[in-house]
C-alpha cells in the first residue's frame, strides 16, 4: 500500500471510533464489524513484516515518518476493538424495533439520539431489473430515508455494499473529492477479494491519490470489481448514492453521474446501482440518454397518495407510540384520529413528520401542549412547502416563547437570527465550541440556543462533534422572507455572510509567526503532529482561514484600501500562509488570492497585463490592494514548492530572495530570520518567472502549454511526464509508462490529450481528464525525438532517430503510414494547418514535406548546411520555415520546394522558430541566448533581445505587433542574473560556536538540520558543485 494512502485509512478509522462512541451503529453492525476488525489486525501485522524489510535503515528520517503513518492504524484498530468491547457490554437503553407493512415504499428516519428505526416493504411489489434505480422528487419527500434504509437493509452478507450521501454545507460531503476513496473503503472492508485486489492496484500506481477522480473511480473500483466478479464465486453488488443534487457545482453533479456511467463495464447481472436527486433536468437526461431502458425512475411524488399516507400514518404512529411510553401518558393519546389529522397536514412530507416528532418529544412535560398546538395551528390539506412552513414557524415561535417583553423578544430574535443564519450560511459544519468560538467565544451561549432546536438540528453531546441540519430545508426556509416571517427570524443572507466574514478576520488576529512553537525552521509538515496543529489551529481559526474570503465574496465585503481585507493581508498575511501550510491548504490559499484578484474593479488594468506591469505603473493605475494581492501571488507562486513542505521557510527564503521592492518584503522584513544573511544582487522586482514546477526527479527536456492556457505538459528524463496546473503550481498527474527519457510532449488542439515520445521507442496518447495512458504506439525503431498532433486532433505525427515519422489514427492507436526517406534522425515534425501536408526537419540537413493522404513524400527541402533542428508551417500553409544549427532560418516555397529567404544573423543554433499570425514575419530563438525577429519580405531582423534562455517560448500577439516569450513581452528589460552568495556570520555574535554549514538537496544546512531552502536558481544541485562552510550561527 502506498503510504499516501495510508492516513486515509486512519481517518476512516477515527470516523468509525466516533460513530460506535456516538452509537450511530446497529448491533448487526458491530457483530459485522468485528470479524473485519481481525482482518485488518492481520494485515497491519504483514504491512508491518513488508515495511521492516523494504524500509532501508539508513534513511531513518523517512522511515521514521512513515513508521508512524503506517502504525497509526493499528492504534486506531485498538480504539475501535475498545469501543465496540464498551457499547456491546452496555445495557440496551433503546430497542431496535422492526416493522413491516404491505405498502410499497420504505422509510428510514433518524428521530434524535442518533437511533435509527427501520420500515421494510414485505409487499409483493414489483422486482425491478434494471441497472441503475433512480428515486427524484423536491426535498423531504423521503430520498434520503429511503437511501439510508436501503443501504442498512443490504448490510449483508448477500450483498456488497458501498454509500456515499452527499449533503450540501456538509464539508467533504458537500463535494466530489471523496467519493470514490469511500466507495472503496467500505468495499475493502468487508470483501476480501476486492481487499486483495485494490492493494494490487494502489501498488501498481502508489500516485492514484493525486489522479482526477475519473482515473480513481477506474483504478479502485471498476478494474477491481471486474477482476474480482470474474474470478471469484458470484457476488452481489449494490451502490447506494444519496442527493447527488448536492454535490458541490454543476460540473461536479456531472461528474458523478459520468463515473456511475462507465460503471456500464461491470458485469450487469452483479451490480446495481442506487440513486436519488432532487430532478434536475441534466441529471435526468444523462440517465434517459446514457441508459435507455437499463434503469428505472421512480418519481416519489407520482406514487400513490394512499400508499404515501400508510407510511407517513405507520411512520407517526410509531414514534407517537414511543413519546407516550416515554412520557407515561395514557392509551388513548394521541389517539388514531389525531394521526389522521397530522397525516392530512404533512403535505405528503415525511421531513415533515420527522420534525413534528422531534419537536413533540423535546417538549417534555409539554409534550400534549405542543402536539395540541400543531393541531390547532393547521387542519385540512395544504401544499408540501405550506405544511412543512408551518411547523418550522411553530419550532421558532415556541422557542423564542410568549412570556417575553418585547426588548426580551426583540435580543432572543436577533441571538436566534445571528446562530441559526450561520450555521445555515457556512460552507463547513462547526462543532458547538467551534461555531462559538466563531461567533464570539459564546459556546455557553450558542449550547443554550441550541437546545430549544433540537428538532431542526443535529445538536450532538459532545460538543466537539459537528452541528448539522436535520434537512436542508430549513435552509430554504430561512433565506426566504416570503415563508420565514417569525419575528424577524429571516435571514439576509448577504448580511449574514458579511458578519461572518468579519468574525472569520477577527478569529485570525491571533495568528503569528510559528503559531505551533515549532522553533526549527526546517521542520516539514509531515513530521508535525495532527494534535499539535489542532491544539493551536483549532476548528474556528482553520475554518476562518479556509473561508473567509468566500463569506467576504457572498456578504459583499468592501474591497477597497485600507478596508477590512486590505488591513488583514497587510497585516496578518504571512501567518495566515504559514497556517495554511501547517493544515495542507496552500493551494487552496492560491486559489483564493486568483479570485480575490478577480473580485477586485480595477477596470484600469487588463487581467493580460496584470503580471508584466512595472511597479511604477502598478502604482500608478492599480488601487494599493490590487496591487498587495498581485505581489503575494507572486510571493506563492516562487515559494511554492517549500510552503508546501515546511511553513516557517517562508521567514527564511521568501523574505530573503523576494526582491528588494517587493510590498510583501516590505510590509514583513521584520519577520525574516535574523540569523541569515543574504549577500548578493537580489533584483528589485519580481523576474519574469512567475513560479517554478518541481517534481520532476531529472532533467526537462520538453515544455508546452494547452491551447487555453490553463495547463503545462512537461516531458523529463526521469521517463515521466507531468501535467500541471497554471494558476497553483500543482501538478495534476504523472504520466507514467515509458522505459526510457521522454523527449517531446504535445497537447492536442482541444486541449484534452497529451502525446509523448520517448526513447523507449514509442509514443503514448494519454486521457488529461483522467491521466491515463490511452495508446502506446509502438513501431519505431529507435528513440522518438518528436510528437504532433493534427490540426483536428484524429492524429499523431511522430519523428525518430529510426530515420523515420510516423502517422497514427488517435481514435484505434494504429499507424496508418511510415515516411521514409531522411538518412538521419528526425528532429522536428508539424502538420500544415489544413492537416494535408506534414513536414519533417533532419539530422540530415534537409526538410522533407509529405501529403498525408498518401504518405508519399512531395518536396525535399535543401540547403542548411547543419542539422535541422524546428520547422513549422505559415498560417496559410504555403511556406515552411525551419532553423537549423548552421544559425540560420530559411523559408521555402511549399508549392516549389524552393527557398525564398535565408535570415542570418544567430551565432549559435537555432532551436525554434514561428510564424505571425499574418505570416509576414518569423521569430526565431537560439542557442546564443537570443530571440530575433524578421520581416520576411525583405528578410531584415528587425528586433533582437538578449533572453538569457537558449530555447525559449515564443509567440506572437493577435495583430502580429508584439513578441511574448515565455509569456512575458519582449519590450520589457531583460532581467538581472541572479548571482547569490550566502554567508551566514557577519554580524553575529561571535559566542555562538562554530558549526559545519552544508548543503543537502536544496536545502542549506547546520550541523546535519535543515535550516534554508535555496530556490532553483541558485541550489548548488543545478548550478554548481556541493560545498561546505564553516560559518557562525
Amino acid at each position: 500500500m502506498a503510504a499516501e494512502q495510508i492516513p486515509l485509512v486512519y481517518n476512516a478509522l477515527n470516523l468509525a471510533k466516533q460513530n460506535i462512541n456516538a452509537k450511530n451503529v446497529t448491533e448487526e453492525a458491530l457483530q459485522n464489524a468485528k470479524p473485519v476488525l481481525e482482518q485488518c489486525e492481520k494485515s497491519a501485522a504483514s504491512i508491518k513484516n513488508i515495511f521492516d524489510k523494504t524500509i532501508l535503515a539508513k534513511d531513518a528520517s523517512r522511515a521514521e515518518r512513515l513508521r508512524k503513518a503506517v502504525f497509526q492504524d493499528a492504534e486506531a484498530l485498538e480504539d475501535i476493538k475498545a469501543a465496540i468491547e464498551q457499547l456491546t457490554n452496555a445495557p440496551d437503553e433503546e430497542a431496535q424495533p422492526q416493522f413491516v407493512h404491505s405498502g410499497t415504499g420504505a422509510i428510514n428516519a433518524n428521530i434524535g439520539g442518533g437511533t435509527q428505526e427501520n420500515y421494510t416493504n414485505s409487499g409483493s411489489g414489483t422486482q425491478y431489473n434494471s441497472e441503475k434505480q433512480y428515486f427524484g422528487r423536491d426535498q423531504g419527500t423521503g430520498k434520503s430515508t429511503i437511501a439510508r434504509t436501503i443501504a442498512q437493509e443490504y448490510t449483508n452478507p448477500q450483498w456488497q455494499l458501498g454509500s456515499f450521501f452527499f449533503s450540501k454545507g456538509g464539508g467533504d460531503a458537500g463535494h466530489i473529492d471523496k467519493f470514490v476513496g469511500t466507495i472503496a473503503m467500505q468495499l475493502s472492508y468487508r470483501w476480501p477479494a476486492f481487499n486483495s485486489a485494490l492493494q494490487k492496484a494502489i501498488a501498481a500506481d502508489g500516485g492514484i491519490v493525486r489522479k482526477t477522480q475519473k482515473a480513481q473511480w477506474a483504478a479502485l473500483i471498476l478494474e477491481p470489481l471486474s477482476d474480482v466478479l470474474a474470478n471469484s464465486s458470484p457476488q452481489r453488488v449494490l451502490f447506494v448514492i444519496d442527493a447527488i443534487d448536492e454535490c458541490g457545482t454543476g460540473d461536479d453533479m456531472s461528474h458523478i453521474v459520468e463515473l456511475l456511467l462507465d460503471a456500464r463495464g461491470v458485469n450487469q447481472t452483479a451490480l446495481r446501482i442506487f440513486v436519488t436527486s432532487r430532478p434536475e433536468i441534466a441529471i435526468r437526461n444523462e440517465f434517459d440518454y446514457d441508459l435507455g431502458q437499463r434503469h428505472l425512475i421512480l418519481v416519489l411524488h407520482q406514487i400513490d397518495e394512499v400508499i404515501v399516507q400508510k407510511d407517513l400514518y405507520i411512520f407517526l404512529y410509531f414514534h407517537l407510540t414511543k413519546i407516550r411510553q416515554s412520557r407515561g401518558l395514557g392509551a388513548e393519546w394521541p389517539g388514531d384520529t389525531n394521526i389522521h389529522r397530522l397525516v392530512a397536514m404533512s403535505g405528503n412530507l415525511f421531513i415533515w413528520a420527522a420534525t413534528v416528532c422531534r419537536f413533540v418529544s423535546k417538549g417534555g412535560r409539554l409534550v400534549k401542549n405542543r402536539l395540541f398546538a400543531i393541531l390547532e395551528n393547521g387542519c385540512g390539506s395544504i401544499g408540501p412547502e405550506a405544511a412543512l412552513d408551518r411547523i418550522y414557524r411553530m419550532v421558532l415561535e415556541n422557542a423564542i416563547g410568549s412570556d417575553l417583553n418585547d426588548k426580551e423578544k426583540a435580543e432572543v430574535t436577533n441571538y436566534f437570527r445571528y446562530t441559526l443564519g450561520t450555521i445555515a450560511v457556512l460552507f463547513a459544519p462547526l462543532s458547538v465550541a467551534d461555531l462559538g468560538h466563531l461567533l464570539g467565544d459564546k459556546s455557553e451561549e450558542v449550547k443554550l440556543i441550541l437546545a430549544d432546536f433540537h428538532s431542526i438540528l443535529d445538536v450532538p453531546d459532545d460538543t466537539d462533534r459537528p452541528i448539522r441540519l436535520h434537512h436542508p430545508s430549513f435552509r430554504d426556509f430561512l433565506y426566504d422572507p416570503s415563508r420565514c416571517y417569525v419575528e424577524s427570524l429571516y435571514v439576509d443572507k448577504i448580511a449574514i455572510h458579511s458578519i461572518i466574514a468579519d468574525r472569520c478576520i477577527n478569529v485570525m488576529f491571533v495568528l503569528q509567526k510559528d503559531i505551533c512553537g515549532l522553533k526549527d525552521p526546517g521542520t516539514i509538515v509531515e513530521d508535525i503532529e495532527s494534535a499539535v496543529v489542532a491544539l493551536h489551529l483549532p476548528g474556528a481559526l482553520q475554518y476562518s482561514c479556509r473561508y473567509w474570503l468566500d463569506h467576504s465574496e457572498h456578504g459583499q465585503v468592501s474591497l477597497n484600501d485600507d478596508g477590512p481585507v486590505h488591513r488583514f493581508l497587510r497585516e496578518y498575511c504571512p501567518y495566515w500562509l504559514e497556517a495554511m501550510s501547517l493544515i495542507g491548504r496552500v493551494i487552496e490559499a492560491i486559489n483564493m488570492m486568483i479570485k480575490l484578484e478577480s473580485l477586485i474593479d480595477v477596470s484600469r488594468v487588463t487581467k493580460s497585463a496584470r503580471h508584466v506591469l512595472t511597479r511604477e505603473t502598478q502604482e500608478e493605475k492599480a488601487p494599493k490592494l490590487q496591487t498587495l494581492v498581485g505581489d503575494i501571488l507572486r510571493f506563492i507562486h516562487t515559494f511554492n514548492y517549500v510552503l508546501n513542505k515546511a511553513p516557517l521557510q517562508l521567514y527564511n527564503v521568501g523574505l530573503h530572495f523576494s526582491p528588494f521592492h517587493s510590498i510583501f518584503r516590505k510590509l514583513f522584513s521584520v519577520n525574516a530570520s535574523r540569523d541569515i544573511k543574504v549577500m548578493t544582487q537580489i533584483p528589485d522586482e519580481w523576474n519574469a518567472c512567475i513560479q517554478t514546477l518541481e517534481g520532476h526527479s531529472q532533467e526537462v527536456n520538453s515544455v508546452v502549454f494547452s491551447p487555453d492556457g490553463s495547463r503545462v505538459a512537461s516531458g523529463s528524463e526521469d521517463r515521466t511526464a507531468r501535467v500541471w496546473d497554471v494558476q497553483t503550481g500543482e501538478c495534476q498527474y504523472t504520466l507514467e509508462g515509458h522505459l526510457d527519457a521522454v523527449r517531446s510532449v504535445v497537447f492536442s488542439p482541444d486541449g484534452s490529450r497529451v502525446a509523448s515520445g520517448s526513447e523507449d521507442q514509442t509514443a503514448r496518447v494519454w486521457d488529461v481528464q483522467t491521466g491515463e495512458c490511452q495508446y502506446t504506439l509502438e513501431g519505431h525503431l529507435d528513440a522518438v525525438r518528436s510528437a504532433v498532433f493534427s490540426p483536428d486532433g484524429s492524429r499523431v505525427a511522430s519523428g525518430s532517430e529510426d530515420q523515420t515519422v510516423r502517422v497514427w489514427d488517435v481514435q484505434t492507436g494504429k499507424y496508418q503510414y511510415t515516411l521514409e526517406g531522411h538518412s538521419d534522425t528526425v528532429r522536428s515534425v508539424i502538420f500544415s494547418p489544413d492537416g494535408s501536408r506534414v513536414a519533417s526537419g533532419s539530422w540530415d540537413q534537409t526538410v522533407r514535406v509529405w501529403d498525408v493522404q498518401t504518405g508519399k513524400y512531395q518536396h525535399t527541402l535543401e540547403g542548411h548546411t547543419h542539422a535541422v533542428c524546428s520547422v513549422v508551417f505559415s498560417p496559410d500553409g504555403s511556406r515552411v520555415a525551419s532553423g537549423s544549427t548552421d544559425q540560420t532560418v530559411r523559408v521555402w516555397d511549399v508549392q516549389t520546394g524552393k527557398c525564398q529567404y535565408t535570415l542570418e544573423g544567430h551565432s549559435h543554433g537555432v532551436n525554434n522558430v514561428v510564424f505571425s499570425p499574418d505570416g509576414s514575419r518569423v521569430a526565431s530563438s537560439s542557442r546564443d541566448h537570443t530571440v530575433r525577429v524578421w520581416d520576411i519580405a525583405s528578410s531584415t531582423e528587425i528586433f533582437c533581445c538578449d533572453v538569457r534562455s537558449y530555447d525559449a517560448v515564443i509567440e506572437f500577439s493577435d495583430d502580429s505587433s508584439q513578441v511574448v516569450v515565455n509569456g512575458n513581452l519582449l519590450s520589457l528589460p531583460p532581467q538581472t542574473p541572479l548571482l547569490t552568495t550566502i554567508a551566514g556570520s557577519r554580524g553575529l555574535s561571535s559566542n555562538v560556536p562554530v558549526s559545519k554549514l552544508g548543503f543537502s538537496d536544496d536545502w542549506l544546512t547546520l550541523s546535519d538540520k535543515m535550516i534554508l531552502w535555496l530556490p532553483p536558481e541558485i541550489s548548488p544541485r543545478k548550478v554548481g558543485e556541493l560545498r561546505q562552510y564553516d560559518c557562525h550561527w
